[in-house]
């Protein structure tokens, strides 16, 4: 009986009829279930075999993701490039799922470019949770921390928000548009909190950081085939080269300036980031125990080049959007620079203590966050085990979308939630509320935003070092700057635009 089935199977195969309709069998049941739901998953659109709805995504991916809410629901599932996903447009399910399981939901899901980057995973963006994983994320938070500590923070802002208002003064009042300036001021204070040396806007080092940095920046807008089809990772095409390049320079950077720390250590006081790293890795190495397998130079490059990428876009263009705001609503730009006069003064510095005595600027920022969200959809997580949220199940390896786009701009949470409207984060006597749960944009949980105290500083000197000298306003001859969002590479682009920043008169006479 078992020899003969060996002898059947040859002579089926050996018509040509029957192994066309062999494989075409095989096509069909793979087709049929690739669009199969697994047991418990969350509804969703039919999926084309294969491909997905991947076409249907196409444009405004928020407002496509929007629309499929209407109709499924609070979560949801889609199947994009091969690979089911499951979006999450509830508050109260994203910090189910962020949050309350914060373990489960703290994967990362593999990507061609990051991969690269991360040098194999070993980012803290990049890599899924694990106990060192935890270790070193700690210990970047307290680097940062210590980094941006009192004077510190306020040595490493400074210089950069004087030269940005030099910047804007050596343009005569003539048009401009922000955002290079924006990249040469956020670039200058991360890169000095990071490496502990104050950047002057002409410094051809810091010129090469920031353009490398840019053209990172860049590769996360790409789509790369071999998210889809692993076996293209070995084929050296024109485009992958290129990346190669970009990211090997990148690193090479950031090790030449952890290579110049080592040699010239900090005796005494820790004067940035890589200085804290390099003495928790002294410290630990003196102590016996295993600092080095914890915090190699792989380790050290990846740290860096989290805060540096991370801090540099979304900071540069929720300052632009910032802007563009200031100049369509020059009411609220009168009154964040009255209020700006009123507690700090024309000339006086803003402190990292005096932050909390400005509720009206700081109400502006948050509402440019939340109703223009950088990372709409959110950094992708993925599932590290069997897991469920919303009462649905959700497998091991899911890709999980978090769809802030859509709880920023829900009228269950907001009221008239397109409409700009800083008072929704003051009371009454204009002082500051705490944020709702309802805003989260530097994401929840385990895998929050580490560089969010950093950009909050940030967006708030550049703010104040600018009104305290200028007056914003529309270039001649041009409209305002437009406030409809363009979604790209996952995250909130402003259009470009020019502006005129017209140096202010004697307040008496304004």
């Amino acid at each position: 009986m078992v020899c003969a089935i060996p002898s059947a199977l040859h002579a089926f195969l050996s018509s040509p009829t029957n192994v066309i309709a062999a494989v075409i069998l095989l096509l069909v049941l793979t087709a049929l279930w690739s669009v199969l739901l697994p047991n418990g998953f969350p509804p969703g659109p039919v999926a084309w075999p294969f491909l997905g709805i991947s076409s249907a995504l196409k444009g405004d991916l928020s407002k496509a993701l929007t629309d499929l809410t209407e109709r499924y629901g609070d979560i949801l599932s889609i199947k994009v490039s091969g690979r089911r996903k499951v979006v999450i447009n509830d508050v109260n399910m994203v910090r189910e799922a962020l949050v309350k399981k914060q373990n489960e939901f703290a994967g990362r899901p593999w990507r061609y470019y990051l991969g690269l980057l991360s040098e194999g995973g070993e980012s803290i963006f990049h890599c899924s949770y694990s106990p060192k994983w935890m270790t070193r994320r700690k210990l970047l938070v307290r680097a940062i921390r210590n980094a941006t500590s009192g004077r510190k923070m306020n040595d490493s802002i400074g210089k950069a928000i004087l030269q940005l208002k030099n910047s804007v003064d050596d343009r005569n009042e003539e048009p401009f548009n922000p955002r290079h300036y924006f990249q040469l001021t956020v670039g200058g204070a991360v890169a000095s909190m990071c490496f502990g040396r104050k950047y002057g806007f002409d410094d051809p080092e810091f010129q090469e950081i920031i353009k490398t940095a840019e053209n990172v920046v860049k590769g996360f807008g790409q789509r790369f085939s071999a998210d889809v089809f692993p076996i293209l990772r070995h084929v050296p095409t024109k485009g992958v080269c290129e990346i190669k390049k970009v990211i090997s320079r990148w690193l090479m950077l950031i090790q030449s300036k952890i290579d110049q720390r080592k040699a010239k250590p900090n005796e005494g006081e820790v004067y940035s980031v890589v200085d804290d790293l390099l003495k928790c890795k002294k410290d630990a190495d003196s102590a016996g125990e295993d600092g080095s397998s914890c915090l190699t130079d792989v380790h050290l490059r990846q740290m860096l080049s989290d805060v540096i990428i991370a801090s540099m876009d979304t900071t540069v263009t929720t300052l632009t959007w910032l802007i563009a705001y200031l100049v369509n609503y020059p009411d609220v730009q009168i009154r964040m620079r009255e209020e700006i006069d009123d507690v700090i003064g024309r000339e006086s510095v803003l402190l990292s203590s005096d932050t909390g005595k400005l509720p009206y600027c700081r109400a502006v920022i948050l509402e440019v966050l939340r109703i223009r969200t950088n990372v709409p959809r959110g950094v992708p997580h993925e599932t590290l085990d069997d897991t469920c949220v919303g009462g649905y199940s959700i497998p091991r390896g899911t890709e999980i979308w978090t769809n802030f786009w859509n709880i920023h701009m829900n009228p269950k949470y907001w009221q008239e939630p397109d409409e700009f409207h800083p008072e929704r984060f003051l009371d009454g006597n204009g002082q500051a509320l705490p944020t709702p749960n309802t805003f989260i944009p530097f994401s929840a949980g385990r895998r929050k935003c580490l560089g969010e105290p950093v950009a909050m500083h940030l967006l708030i000197r550049a703010c104040v070092g600018l009104l305290q000298h200028f007056t914003i306003s529309t270039a001649p001859e041009q409209g305002k700057p437009s406030l409809e969002p363009v979604f790209g590479d996952g995250t909130t682009k402003c259009r470009s635009y020019e502006i005129v920043a017209r140096r202010r008169i004697d307040r008496a006479i304004e």
